[in-house]
């Protein structure tokens, strides 16, 4: 076995140092010190959902097929498993949702040749295409692009929902064309949401388009996305106990505040750092350079800092101004400052990890945002809109780009029914061959094994 198998149970607290040896929690602040070149070992999962997503998963389903249903989808993959995608790119139009209950998955869409997209899925209010109902969900570079509006009421159709989910991560996502949001988290804690692209919400009859909405939850984090050409909610945090926005982008939003917070009975304590909102062709001025904050409950405390806002991709960021705070229950059309009581002069107490200069924001974020293992047109197209001060939110959704051609850097698959990794590749990394690199640690196994390769091969 390789020289990093050995590892505790929760590979978010492992490290190893420039010698190859590994640390955990109170060993590595000792090494940390000792060896400036420690570094965390795969990745480490930020924000709110590192603190509590455990990593480990039993076995690995292959989806062998585009089906919507069935032996080899993705619909089927069963509980506590990595679900790849060997050799498959394409996709899959399910009749209805993909609703997981009790199943905690991680899918890695980057093991995809040139990538995984979901549409369809007609569903009612409230549920989305991708409908996630199980703690310990992990998503990565999926596409969620769904038909279009609900049947029900013609309302709340969206890409991804996670609800009632005390674990989370969705990470290099691309969701589009919501009615009325494109990610809803209700109720749902220790959720992070990161390098996603949140674009093109549907501006129908009855619902405004937006980006997202995380309603009613304990702690959320919102990291390095891009919402681009919404009415509003680049997000909108609502009854959320604690809160992390940082170095999002918000473009385009036409009819509310980009960045937006509202409590109804609870307090709030979030931090907006260095996130960067830019206007684009159909922002609504400055009316809307601003956080926007509703209190009308137990109050807030915010701690706003290094934001800035942008009339254009090509504007100087130097010299932008900062939006500022604004109650948006002022009456009488005026835009009154929110009371220093809701403020905080530091920031609240989070999981951050790399928080960057808000000039340096914009750039990282086109380049990275989305599910970019083989970035696809539409993604490319909104990336294009925002550096040419284009584009707007449609009507309705479409065309969905073919998901074919392209090449995995290194692709390690075999079918040898343990864990699906050739023997080849094992023993290139060190691995004994024929080791089943998915077990768990109680199980005999060495989990890292498989994260080690997937991190490897795929960029996890």
């Amino acid at each position: 076995m390789s020289s990093h198998a050995a590892q505790p149970a929760i590979v978010t607290n492992t490290y190893i140092d420039s010698a190859g040896r590994t640390c955990v929690s109170a060993q590595c602040v000792a090494q940390v010190s000792a060896d400036p070149k420690i570094e965390p070992l795969f990745f480490n999962v930020e924000g709110y959902a590192g603190k509590a997503l455990d990593l480990r998963r039993n076995s690995v389903y292959p989806v062998t097929n585009l089906s919507g249903s069935g032996a080899g989808s993705l619909a089927a993959a069963p509980a506590n498993c990595y679900v790849v995608f060997p050799g498959l790119s394409g996709t899959i139009a399910p009749s209805q949702r993909l609703q997981f209950r009790n199943r905690d998955i991680w899918v890695l869409g980057q093991t995809s040749p040139s990538g995984i997209q979901i549409r369809g899925g007609n569903g009612a209010s409230h549920e989305g295409l991708i409908d996630i109902r199980a703690d310990g969900h992990i998503w990565q570079h999926i596409r969620s692009r769904p038909d279009g509006p609900a049947t029900a009421d013609n309302c709340c159709h969206g890409p991804f929902l996670f609800y009632q989910v005390k674990s989370g991560w969705l990470n290099h996502c691309s969701l589009y064309w919501g009615d009325d949001d494109c990610l809803d988290l209700f109720e749902s804690d220790n959720i992070t949401v990161s390098d996603c692209l949140i674009a093109e919400g549907l501006a129908t009859p009855s619902s405004l388009a937006r980006g997202s909405l995380a309603s009613r939850g304990a702690s959320v984090s919102y990291i390095r996305n891009l919402f681009a050409m919404h009415d509003q909610r680049g997000p909108l945090l609502q009854d959320i106990d604690n809160f992390d926005v940082y170095n999002c982008v918000a473009y385009n939003m036409t009819r509310g505040p980009a960045f937006q917070s509202r409590t109804s009975g609870k307090l709030m304590r979030g931090n907006y750092q260095a996130c960067v909102q830019i206007l684009g062709p159909n922002g609504a001025g400055s009316f809307w350079q601003n956080v926007g904050v509703e209190n009308t409950g137990a109050g807030m405390q915010l701690y706003a800092s290094g934001n800035k806002v942008l009339g254009s991709y090509t504007s100087d960021c130097q010299t932008a101004p900062s939006p500022f705070l604004f109650d948006s229950t002022s009456t009488g059309g005026t835009l009154d400052p929110v009371p220093s009581t809701w403020l905080s002069s530091n920031p609240h107490s989070s999981p951050r990890d790399d928080l960057r200069n808000a000039c340096d924001v914009v750039e990282f974020v086109l380049a990275n945002a989305g599910a970019t293992h083989n970035r696809d047109l539409l993604d490319d197209t909104v990336i294009s809109h925002v550096r040419n001060n284009t584009g707007a939110n449609p009507a309705r959704p479409g065309p969905w780009p073919a998901m074919s051609g392209g090449v995995s850097r290194h692709d390690p698959w075999d079918a040898n029914a343990v864990d699906y990794l050739s023997d080849a590749i094992k023993l290139q990394f060190g691995i004994s061959a024929g080791v089943n690199t998915t077990q768990t640690f109680e199980n005999g196994g060495n989990v890292n094994d498989f994260l080690y390769i997937m991190n490897q091969c795929f960029g996890l």
